[in-house]
């Protein structure tokens, strides 16, 4: 299996740890179940997609273009960070 090395901030390091402790056998552990978990969901997003009709992949495809015209709205600082970390408490939630 190749190996990977992770640098995370320390509150992720902390969350992971406190996962750990709940239960999961390893950080590694833990963190391959999000993977997991993502993959499946990139999977089903695929598929819903590719399952759209032709009206309704056309009808996606003209407000995606629509709301690339803008306007666009300034994000505050820190989004990203917010944005991860609630992404990784509702992965979480499925797996437990």
């Amino acid at each position: 299996m190749p190996h990977l090395t992770l640098n995370v901030p320390q509150r992720l390091k902390t969350h992971i740890d406190a996962k750990v402790h709940e239960g999961f056998e390893s950080a590694e552990s833990y963190l391959l179940s999000l993977l997991e978990a993502d993959q499946l969901d990139e999977n089903r997003a695929h598929d819903l997609i590719s399952g759209l009709s032709t009206d309704a992949q056309d009808k996606l495809d003209g407000l995606l273009a629509e709301r690339m015209e803008g306007p666009f709205v300034r994000l505050e600082a820190g989004w990203e960070d917010r944005v991860m970390e609630k992404a990784l408490e509702r992965v979480a939630a499925k797996i437990v």
